[in-house]
């Protein structure tokens, strides 16, 4: 299915379920860029949003494409817009700064999956410090992967099996390829999409990270 340039997100309240209002926006853009126009529209600070998408929560730096692909039939998505605890937001956006790390971070940021992804937006590698059920969330080690390919090393190896996984992996980084099965590595049409980033990739198909 061919995805609309643009797509118009119905946004609801979380709690009550009022309509808040509807905002159309270019599927290119970042979660961030659609919560900066919610700041201006329902006065809702970006730092205590939380959004919540097709049952999923949505990290700031993900692409709204990314996010609604699947979703956009009908060029339009309900989104639940939650105002977050003040104290809760302030910590997650430590965690995105890199001024409060996910090692140092208590269990319950490390379960989560919004705090989770501003950390590894900043830091890949933090993906380690995580929870399991995380290290094994498609969306989060995506994110971790786009700022650093070594974050691959702490997810989890039933993901890195994954044929579809890894197509969209290596579309990423071609270097994904290195960290997965020999089985994965050799696909015609995971090195295929590998070798589209990169030639490179070629020299990864015999060998593991």
């Amino acid at each position: 299915m061919v995805m609309p340039e643009a797509v118009t997100l119905r946004v609801y309240a979380g709690l009550s379920g009022d309509h808040l209002c509807n905002v159309t926006v270019h599927l290119n853009s970042k979660a961030q860029e659609l919560r900066q126009i919610l700041e201006g529209t329902t006065g809702i600070p970006e730092l205590q949003q939380q959004l919540v998408i097709a049952g999923n929560s949505v990290g700031r730096d993900e692409r709204l494409a990314d996010i609604l692909n699947g979703f956009c039939e009908h060029n339009a998505e309900v989104v639940l817009l939650l105002r977050a605890d003040p104290a809760w937001a302030a910590e997650v956006d430590s965690l995105r700064s890199g001024r409060l790390l996910l090692r140092h971070a208590r269990a319950a940021l490390r379960d989560n999956v919004t705090a989770v992804l501003a950390a590894v937006a900043h830091d890949g590698l933090s993906l380690q410090y995580a929870a399991d059920s995380l290290q094994g969330d498609g969306r989060v080690v995506l994110a971790a992967l786009m700022r650093d390919v070594n974050a691959l090393k702490y997810a989890n190896p039933k993901l890195l099996a994954s044929r579809d996984f890894m197509l969209t992996a290596v579309s990423r980084d071609y270097r994904a390829l290195a960290f997965t099965t020999p089985l994965i590595r050799a696909d015609v049409e995971v090195v295929s999409a590998a070798v589209s980033r990169n030639t490179h990739a070629l020299t990864l198909v015999d060998r593991g990270a």
